[in-house]
């Protein structure tokens, strides 16, 4: 089937080559074949929602098992101490992440290179590209708050904030900080541009490039599980789904995502030893500088690299509209997404 969608005509002027009866063969298998494509990453999905709901008891029981007692000093990490808890988060989020793509990359006989594309980008392109990329990335924070606040405005209780799951304490070690970093900044810059630019886009991309942009975007979205970000991921899984298309390089998803994560880690680093005017001050600063950045590697694009601009994606057989009805009538994305929205109303509570 696979093989048969692939020679589907190219341009619309094409179609009126077949057969009434060829074209409703080639429109029901389409969209059967997107149906069983959702269905796998809306599977493969749930099973890394359910180990990121699981894992952690996991680890908690295995602690105690070995012997460990914690302390009610580090109430905010689970009572175990700041250095182990970063080691068991981190590992915690590999695991529930690297598992279940592995054993979807192992039924499915895809090779890991077709799901990570390194297509060569000239060194000054790829700066600018990345500049670029979390300028537009942070820019995204201003009217997801909007959103966000509208929205909540509309809510008769208060929403508790969105912790990013243990606060840096004040007299830190620098090594406990390197794990802070290294759990919210480098591992989800990988494994997340692995699971969504890798997996996600490369199964539907032959769905149509700006399908899978928009579907991997609101799938990246919901899987934060919570108001506070999903407007915000949303919009930068269009950001990192773009450059994806237009590079064929995820290394460069994954260097825009550690600095947009870095950006915010950088500040709940600097918290506990700033005022909050002084934090407000080193934030408008960096913001600053990354939007200057981002404006002249954008002048750069276009001068050298004008292509780069040019959003014009390849017409499909299938309309826009059979796309969508075959992507959310399949049973592993509706059960995703009812999962996620479960957790965020949960979260509002």
């Amino acid at each position: 089937m696979l093989r048969l969608f692939c020679f589907l005509p190219k341009r619309e002027k094409e179609v009126g080559n077949l057969t009434r009866e060829s074209w409703k063969m080639f429109q029901r298998d389409g969209r059967r074949d997107l149906r069983r494509s959702a269905n796998a990453v809306g599977f493969l999905l749930l099973g890394i929602a359910v180990l990121f709901s699981f894992l952690p008891a996991g680890f908690m029981d295995l602690l105690v098992a070995l012997g460990y007692r914690g302390s009610a000093v580090y109430s905010a990490y689970g009572n175990i101490e700041p250095l182990l808890y970063y080691v068991i988060q981190g590992s915690q989020f590999a695991v529930s992440v690297a598992g279940p793509s592995l054993v979807y990359l192992l039924v499915t006989r895809q090779p890991v290179r077709n799901m990570v594309p390194s297509q060569k980008v000239p060194p000054m392109a790829f700066v600018a590209m990345m500049v670029l990329g979390l300028g537009l990335s942070l820019f995204a924070n201003f009217p997801s708050r909007f959103l966000v606040d509208n929205v909540t405005s509309l809510i008769p209780w208060q929403l508790g904030e969105i912790s990013p799951g243990g606060e840096v304490p004040a007299s830190a070690t620098p090594f406990v900080m390197v794990l802070f970093v290294v759990r919210h900044s480098v591992f989800p810059a990988f494994f997340e541009e692995f699971l969504f630019r890798g997996i996600v886009i490369a199964q539907l991309r032959r769905f149509g490039e700006g399908f899978a942009i928009v579907a991997s975007a609101l799938l990246f979205g919901m899987f934060h599980g919570n108001l506070e970000q999903i407007p915000f991921a949303f919009l930068v899984g269009l950001v990192l789904g773009y450059m994806l298309v237009r590079t064929n390089n995820i290394w460069l998803c994954a260097a825009i995502h550690f600095l947009n994560n870095l950006v915010a880690t950088i500040s709940d680093l600097l918290e506990p030893y700033c005022t909050e005017e002084q934090s407000r001050l080193i934030s408008g600063g960096i913001f600053a500088l990354i939007f200057l950045l981002a404006a002249v590697g954008a002048v750069y694009l276009f001068l050298r690299h004008r292509p780069f601009f040019r959003v014009r994606f390849p017409w499909h057989p299938l309309s826009l509209g059979s796309r969508w009805g075959a992507f959310f009538s399949s049973i592993g994305i509706v059960l995703v997404l009812l999962m996620n929205l479960g957790e965020t109303l949960w979260r509002m509570v």
